[in-house]
């Protein structure tokens, strides 16, 4: 028998955010109707009423949240996408690619949900790309919500264009490496990791790289409450028995993948 939906998973939400944020940019509407229409709810998205309605008007309301930023974005100047472009780095290695959504003073990026580190990288790349042709006239932006569902904007500070080249050359040998074998390295254990041993005005305390890795294990090895990556199909083939990240950071790459690949960025994320 089918089995209907009674609350939104974290992809349909995720999706549903995503869809209102592309209409209301579109429409230029300045905030979206927290009123669920029979359209969207004959999609089949959405769970049966009278549940629907809620689920539709507690993801609405996020976006709200994160459209005011986004509108005065617009008003200060329209964003554009770039032609495709070359750029050779340092070893001779040839990068193609193109920037989206570029203001004058370089990349910003804009999500109707949590700023993940996935999503701190992504806007990181297309930083390092533009500042590797251009010299950066300020901060770049990624804008978003936090942990509590309140708007958040991050800030990247800029980077000068060798710096930009040498940061690229970098993630390029490592996703080299990635092809040839898999890496121990993952956005959310990146994400937990980097908040300890990187201090920031919220968090000035900061953890020995060594520490960060006993305490990564023990959340992949809590018996009541472990990590949600501990049983990751993917992650699971590398860990280790015992320690899952390796016991000790020089008999591991994990720290160190993460020093190369993090953190640069998180460095120049604004008010470290």
């Amino acid at each position: 028998a089918d089995e209907e939906t009674f609350a939104l998973d974290r992809l349909r939400a995720g999706l549903l955010r995503t869809q209102l944020f592309s209409k209301a940019h579109g429409d230029s509407a300045e905030t979206i109707t927290l009123t669920l229409d029979e359209i969207k709810l004959a999609r089949g998205d959405l769970p049966p009423p009278p549940l629907a309605q809620g689920a539709y008007a507690g993801e609405a309301g996020k976006v709200n949240l994160v459209l005011p930023r986004w509108h005065q974005w617009n008003a200060e100047a329209a964003p554009v996408s770039l032609d495709e472009m070359e750029l050779a780095l340092p070893d001779g290695t040839v990068v193609r690619g193109r920037n989206v959504d570029v203001w004058p003073h370089g990349p910003r990026s804009m999500r109707a949900g949590k700023l993940r580190m996935e999503h701190k990288l992504l806007l990181w790349i297309d930083l390092l790309f533009w500042c590797a042709r251009h010299e950066c006239a300020g901060a770049t932006c990624l804008a978003g919500l936090d942990d509590n569902e309140k708007s958040l904007a991050e800030e990247i500070a800029d980077i000068n264009t060798d710096a930009a080249r040498e940061h690229l050359l970098t993630l390029t040998n490592i996703f080299r490496q990635g092809l040839q074998k898999p890496l121990l390295f993952h956005p959310g254990l990146a994400q937990s990791y980097q908040e300890m041993v990187s201090p920031t005005k919220k968090n000035p305390r900061v953890f020995s790289s060594q520490d960060a890795l006993t305490k990564m294990n023990e959340k992949l090895t809590h018996s009541y409450n472990p990590s949600y990556l501990a049983d990751d199909p993917y992650l699971r083939l590398l860990y280790r028995p015992g320690f899952p990240l390796g016991e000790l950071e020089d008999d591991t790459r994990f720290c160190e993948l993460n020093a190369r690949i993090c953190g640069p960025m998180t460095f120049r994320l604004a008010g470290q």
